[in-house]
């Protein structure tokens, strides 16, 4: 009976969700020259994780603009909480918004 309980309250990853995500501050000056915080509400049921190595491309018509990358942080276990994620973006040299 102990197993079976382990097993059914046993949450995956897939089950970790973004409920929100909002701009608490962006800055252009610095290096790099933008750089933000975004406030992320995150649900996570599972274990506790060091969450590293993200970043992204933003794209505009096709063409990519922006590489974003963030700052590595602790997402809690078994929790909801608001993260406070420090993010950076560069232009791309090629972009061209005429």
């Amino acid at each position: 009976m102990a197993a079976f309980l382990c097993i059914t309250s046993c949450a995956c990853y897939k089950d970790i969700k973004i409920n929100s995500v909002e701009l608490e501050k962006v800055s252009i000056f610095g290096d790099p020259k933008l750089s933000g915080i975004l406030a992320v509400e995150i649900d996570n049921p599972t274990m506790t994780l060091k969450v590293s190595d993200i970043s992204s491309v933003v794209k505009i018509d096709g063409v990519k603009a922006v590489h974003l990358t963030c700052e590595t942080f602790i997402l809690e276990g078994r929790r909801w909480q608001v993260y406070l994620v420090n993010v950076s973006a560069k232009l791309e040299t090629r972009l061209d918004l005429t």
